[in-house]
């Protein structure tokens, strides 16, 4: 680093060293079966993810991209629980992790898939971000986590999650749950319900309907349960010709849920293969509503 404008005391070029050691062994268990009448490949897959950082003081170096990552089970196996190269967290712990899949043995594809796993410590967690209140984590493990993600039919998907973290007192950190159908052609419908203790609680549906080759509707209502208030709700409609396409979205947004909301319409026009006039909707619209794209042929 080279600081400049530094408090008293503080260093203008601090460094830092670190050396990280990691070992991920895993067992792999299958079996064939039936899954009401299917023949199936069901699989066991046990993981053990070992990792060590020695502590090293780094009070002293700021915090310029560096965030905590939020935890999922893809946080049981990362080398570092931050983001960014400002913070590189000391560790001394195991990760037990089990994984389970219901594959379908014709064509190999995964229609059920099941996960759980923890990190146990054994020794506390120093490293903090300057932001946090300072204090080490002393816990002994972390979070249980559980995910199960399942295809239920061509154009239906589901998956859920659960954290229980026995180191608070209400114990079910996060959950969440989502429902998917998308039939390849356009019409698309989503559900999912999101929970994170203390933070937030909510719905959000989105949609987009075909009502022939040219005309589309699309739509979304994200609602906080906490809060009853809508976060964010659009309505839409696009025209898609050989020559030229349109979109018109009527939006209602906030940000702070004790806040009146932010109002406004969109339209965008676009000529095939040459220009486009107006704000970029279908990019808004890709972001807000899993599964939709504006090319056809992606």
């Amino acid at each position: 680093y080279d600081l400049e404008d530094q408090a008293p005391g503080l260093e203008e070029d601090p460094t830092r060293t670190t050396a990280t050691l990691s070992v991920d062994s895993g067992l792999y268990f299958e079996r064939e079966t039936n899954w009401f009448g299917d023949a199936i490949t069901q699989t066991l897959e046990p993981r053990l993810y070992y990792l060590y950082t020695p502590h090293e003081d780094q009070s002293a170096l700021p915090d310029f991209d560096t965030a905590e990552h939020g935890f999922s089970f893809a946080s049981l196996f990362r080398e570092n629980r931050f983001s960014g190269a400002d913070k590189v967290g000391d560790a001394n712990q195991l990760t037990l992790a089990l994984t389970s899949r219901n594959l379908d043995r014709r064509t190999g594809e995964e229609f059920l898939r099941a996960s759980l796993g923890q990190i146990y410590y054994f020794s506390d967690r120093e490293v903090q971000l300057q932001s946090s209140s300072g204090s080490v984590d002393t816990d002994d493990s972390s979070a249980f986590v559980a995910e199960v993600a399942a295809r239920i039919s061509r154009n239906w998907r589901t998956g859920a999650g659960l954290q229980w973290n026995p180191h608070l007192d209400d114990e079910t950190e996060k959950a969440a749950f989502a429902v998917n159908y998308n039939n390849g052609e356009g019409r698309l419908f989503n559900f999912a319900y999101r929970f994170d203790d203390g933070d937030y609680e909510k719905t959000d549906i989105s949609a987009s309907l075909p009502l022939n080759h040219q005309w589309n509707l699309v739509g979304r209502w994200d609602y906080s349960l906490m809060h009853s208030a809508t976060m964010e709700a659009f309505a839409g409609v696009e025209y898609d010709s050989c020559c030229w396409s349109s979109r018109l979205v009527l939006r209602q947004h906030r940000i702070d849920a004790n806040a009146e909301p932010d109002i406004g319409i969109f339209l965008q026009l676009e000529l095939t293969g040459l220009t486009s006039l107006g704000d970029r909707i279908d990019q808004f619209l890709e972001d807000g509503i899993l599964g939709y794209t504006s090319d056809p042929d992606k």
